[in-house]
């Protein structure tokens, strides 16, 4: 994950407390001195930064001077500058010398940020404190923001949290501005940052929080839903935990289906775990109709990946594992993220949760710590039997190596080749270790493509012949169907793959997809083939910020009172939010259209907060009716009004296109559209219906 950092200088203004910020400089927080797949740390981050700012900046000018570190993938944008210049934090978290009348103590907060859970989406530090800062030389799974602040308040420096208007504490309102800030980061609003809210505002009561922890994150951390003191606490204040997934010491209930691990049992939802299999099995259909190369690369991790030419990754669609994404180079160009291990995805929650690598796949198990609406999509997957998978969403096996996991992913997606690099297949672990055995990492790291991969972190121990075992049914699945898996590792000492040189060019597939194309470009007709207000009514989308990959008709239901067509959208872009699908859904009920959303069909996530009650066991949705222009404009503005600024822009974008992507949608099968003319005609003015919220 790419962070960034500015030096912001701070300009005297006329009045007391004014002031203007100026950027003096700006830069992505990249060690151009490390390799090209290094890691990041808090010390190596230092290390690159404070020479930088003392080049820029005088020793007597430090104080006017503000190191701004950003955990998003771009510098801080200059309305949040503004606050430096009167010394308030706009959207941040700002770390600062002076404590606060009244601020309370900041343990919990602490606490929060070291596990990460606190993601931050800027923090501000003075240059004259720069170089008191402490720093260790340890793995980054959260922003590095998080840890400069945890830092700080370790070493006894207070943390100021201000609000976005400049009126400090002073107001829920701006503080759930704040926290929304924080949201953006990684898709959620952590509980302990709610609680300091609350305690901040004298609302420190389950029941004070309960409205906003829904409204600003449509569901709870995954340390609520394991506590069962916690979580019994919560649905007394009337809050609903949606994390489905729990451990348990014995059999689960009939509800629940049960999974075993290294670390335990886990219990997950029956009903939760078919939704999911079924939103799962619509991402992979989806990544399989957007494929446009039958070669994917698979990252082992292992030593040799340093040595691996940078160039290879961009190349390829990129499948990539466990604290892989911790390496900018590899974040940059993975396709899809994965992970099995229950131990890698707790101590790595957060970062994994963060990283904006398009799409990830989990163990439904695993929906503890990993989120639906940071982009997981999640599988029935289990470590007890060793089988190759025709259906990897309903159950697909990850025994002995995440590796045969993403192996199996990469020929349900239609790959008609896998290249391996990475795979070293040798570990560094005592003699009488055995296969899941958990072992401490105190010093480096001798296995990894980095020091940092699992210093200072727990790990479990490997069996190569097991995983051997494994590879073997990859490879026979592989060659039934003409395709082929290459190991481009020259120092591998895995056999059970055919070997090529990474500097030689590859072979000739063995076949090729039946049907490969690459995806539409646009949606409805051709280009070519649309008249000239088709044409003026996609520049005039384009132009307010809106654009689609392909609309399609993708299911239809018709029953004696009830029927249903749904819409598919692909490489969804509206304002400055995108989705790599949308599904849409437009219902009769007894002749009344309704139009319908439901969260779990925006991928990797929809509009955070979901901001209404209606829920079932697939979700909260959002159902629209269309019999008049009023009604569905109040419905639309109902939901919009909960939502943040940039997501209702996202959202009056996405509405504003719906019509016209549907019809074009039908146009393309040939018809079959007439019945939802009315309901598309009033969604399309309900555009010019004036309407509140508060109506």
């Amino acid at each position: 994950m790419f962070e960034a950092a500015q030096i912001v200088r701070v300009d005297p203004g006329p009045a007391a407390g004014g002031g203007t910020a100026v950027v003096v400089a700006s830069r992505i927080l990249v060690d151009d001195a490390r390799p090209p797949l290094a890691m990041h740390s808090v010390a190596r981050s230092l290390e690159a930064l404070m020479p930088w700012a003392e080049s820029l900046v005088a020793p007597g000018e430090a104080a006017e001077h503000w190191l701004v570190l950003s955990a998003l993938d771009a510098p801080a944008p200059a309305a949040a500058l503004d606050g430096l210049a009167r010394e308030s934090a706009g959207l941040r978290l700002l770390v600062d010398a002076g404590p606060r009348e009244g601020e309370a103590p900041a343990g919990s907060l602490e606490e929060a940020m070291l596990a990460g859970a606190a993601p931050l989406p800027f923090v501000a530090v003075r240059l004259r404190e720069l170089a008191g800062l402490a720093a260790g030389e340890a793995p980054v799974t959260p922003p590095i923001a998080c840890h400069l602040a945890a830092d700080w308040i370790a070493a006894g420096r207070p943390v100021r949290l201000l609000a976005v208007d400049g009126t400090g504490l002073a107001g829920a309102a701006a503080l759930e501005g704040a926290a929304l800030a924080l949201r953006e980061s990684v898709g959620h609003v952590p509980l302990a940052v709610l609680i300091r809210l609350g305690a901040l505002t004298g609302e420190t009561g389950l029941a004070a929080l309960r409205a906003r922890h829904a409204r600003l994150n449509g569901d709870v951390l995954a340390a609520i839903a394991a506590d069962p003191a916690a979580a019994a606490a919560f649905r007394a204040a009337g809050c609903a935990l949606l994390r489905p997934v729990r451990k348990v010491d014995g059999p689960a209930p009939w509800s629940e289906e049960a999974f075993v691990t290294e670390l335990g049992r886990y219990g997950a939802e029956r009903a939760w775990m078919g939704a999911q299999i079924t939103r799962s099995r619509r991402t992979f259909e989806t990544l399989r109709s957007l494929r446009t190369r039958e070669t994917c690369l698979i990252v082992g991790n292992g030593g040799s990946l340093a040595e691996a030419d940078p160039a290879l990754f961009a190349e390829h669609d990129v499948i990539c594992s466990n604290f892989a994404f911790n390496s900018p180079l590899l974040a940059r160009h993975a396709r899809i993220l994965t992970v099995t291990n229950a131990l890698v995805a707790e101590q790595g929650a957060a970062g994994f949760n963060a990283s904006a690598i398009p799409y990830k796949v989990a163990p439904v198990w695993l929906a503890g710590v990993l989120h639906e609406e940071a982009g997981f999509s999640f599988v029935n997957a289990t470590g007890e039997a060793a089988f190759f998978a025709d259906d990897p969403a309903n159950k697909i096996s990850w025994s002995s190596t995440v590796s045969f996991f993403n192996l199996q992913l990469a020929y349900a997606l239609g790959y008609r080749r896998a290249l391996l690099v990475g795979f070293d297949h040798a570990y560094v672990q005592p003699e009488e270790s055995q296969l899941g055995d958990v072992l401490d990492q105190t010093g480096d790291d001798p296995n990894h493509f980095d020091a940092l991969y699992f210093k200072k972190r727990r790990w479990q121990a490997a069996d190569t012949a097991a995983m051997e075992a494994v590879y073997r049914l990859a490879r026979e699945a592989y060659a039934a169907d003409r395709r082929d898996v290459l190991n481009l590792s020259p120092s591998s000492r895995l056999t059970v793959f055919d070997r090529h040189p990474p500097d030689e060019p590859l072979p000739p597939l063995l076949s090729e997809s039946a049907a490969f194309a690459a995806p539409a470009v646009g949606f409805g007709a051709g280009a070519g083939e649309e008249d000239e207000a088709a044409l003026e009514a996609r520049e005039a989308l384009a132009a307010s910020g809106f654009a689609c990959g392909e609309a399609r008709i993708s299911d239809t239901l018709s029953s004696e009172n009830y029927s249903h067509v749904v819409c598919a959208l692909t490489d969804v872009r509206a304002k400055r939010r995108s989705w790599s699908y949308i599904y849409l859904k437009l219902q009769s009920f007894n002749g009344e259209i309704y139009l319908e959303l439901r969260q779990s069909d925006f991928v990797p996530s929809g509009f955070t907060p979901w901001p209404i009650p209606d829920a079932d066991t697939w979700g909260p949705f959002l159902r629209a009716p269309l019999a008049t222009p009023e009604r569905a404009a109040h419905a639309l503005e109902h939901f919009a009004g909960g939502l943040g600024v940039e997501d209702r822009d996202a959202f009056e974008r996405l509405v504003e296109a719906v019509p016209g992507l549907m019809r074009a949608a039908f146009a393309r099968e040939d018809g079959g559209g007439e019945i939802w003319a009315p309901g598309l005609a009033a969604l399309e003015a309900s555009r010019n219906v004036e309407t509140t919220a508060a109506t």
